[in-house]
This record gives C-alpha cells, sequence and structure tokens, in this order.
C-alpha cells in the first residue's frame, strides 16, 4: 500500500538529515565544542502577504546564508527554514513586521555606514512620523548586519532615501542647522 506524504514533510525530513543526509540517532548529542545556539532546526514559516520568492530574498539579503543555513519555498504560502534559533527568531521577527498587506508598498534594504540602524530608525521615525494607511512606513533596524529594513511606498521612499543620506553621514560632515529665536520683550523695570 503507498502512502502519500505531505511535500512539506519530506522538506522538513530533508532538512532535518543535515547535508549528509544521515538521521541523528535517538539521544545523539552535539559535539562538546558546539555551542547549543549553533544547533540547527527546521521551521516552516507560514506567510500571510508575502510572496515566497520576496521572503526568500529578504532572508538571503538581511539573515544571509550562514553555515548550513538554507531557506526554500514549501507549499504555497509557506517556506522552509533551517538555522539556527537565534537567526530563525531574527527572521520571525522580520517577517512579523514586514509581512502585511499593503498594496503600494515595498520592501527597501538600505545599508547603514555611519549611525546605529536603531539610532537611524529613530531620527527618521521623529521626523518623519507615520502617515498610517497607505502610506504606512515600517522601519527595521539590524544593528548586526548595518541595514535599515524599509516597508513603504515607492514615493516616501525617495525622501527617506535622501534624508537618511543626509543623516547618515561622518560627524564632520553633517549640516548643521542653527536657529535664530527672538527673546521675547524685557518685562524688567526700567533701572532710577
Amino acid at each position: 500500500m503507498l502512502t502519500r506524504i505531505p511535500t512539506v514533510l519530506l522538506l522538513a525530513v530533508a532538512f532535518a538529515a543535515g547535508p549528509s543526509g544521515a538521521h541523528a540517532a535517538p539521544g545523539h548529542r552535539p559535539p562538546a565544542s558546539r555551542a547549543s545556539d549553533d544547533s540547527y532546526r527546521t521551521d516552516v514559516i507560514f506567510l500571510a502577504h508575502l510572496p515566497q520568492g520576496r521572503a526568500i530574498a529578504l532572508w538571503e539579503r538581511v539573515i544571509g546564508p550562514a553555515g548550513e543555513a538554507r531557506i526554500i519555498a514549501g507549499r504555497a504560502g509557506t517556506v522552509v527554514v533551517y538555522d539556527t534559533p537565534p537567526r530563525l527568531a531574527r527572521f520571525r521577527d522580520l517577517l512579523r513586521a514586514l509581512d502585511v498587506g499593503d498594496g503600494d508598498a515595498h520592501i527597501y534594504v538600505r545599508p547603514v555606514v555611519h549611525l546605529a540602524p536603531s539610532a537611524l530608525a529613530a531620527l527618521i521615525e521623529r521626523i518623519l512620523g507615520d502617515a498610517g494607511g497607505r502610506d504606512a512606513l515600517v522601519l527595521v533596524p539590524d544593528d548586526r548586519a548595518s541595514q535599515l529594513v524599509i516597508r513603504t511606498t515607492p514615493a516616501r521612499y525617495a525622501v527617506i532615501d535622501k534624508l537618511a543620506r543626509r543623516l547618515d553621514a561622518p560627524a564632520g560632515e553633517r549640516e548643521r542647522v542653527v536657529r535664530r529665536l527672538t527673546a521675547p520683550p524685557d518685562t524688567r523695570p526700567e533701572a532710577p
């Protein structure tokens, strides 16, 4: 009797086997030199709105391949990721922020050179704010990779890009704004 095994299950088994194809024996422990954070696991991640190809490209550009880590497209609306738990958590956080249904919004990955990406994101949010609705702005700083992931419309990204270029400059080259404020009228009584 033949039994049909779902594709996602086969992919999970293939990832769990690792690159050599051999399964670990029950009770098998990783070598003592390998830290517990370096252990790999397979996750099937369901996508709400983001196409599989974009999710894979996002993982490749932001999280990036390392060691035995890899990602493939699963069944419709899923990706299968074989990676370490901390990197899987970073990818899930990224998807949580970016996998939303905005028709006009695009995702941009912008390198940050002189400031910390979290500091640049805070400055941009303070200056531009969030319009909400169709022009919703989502900034996801990635300090580990010195990148800022931005989800917004192309027109709004042009403004953000100009602003980020001015803000992410060496300390000596940043423009300084000097504001002149007028003092209130002097209310002190005149000296006799």
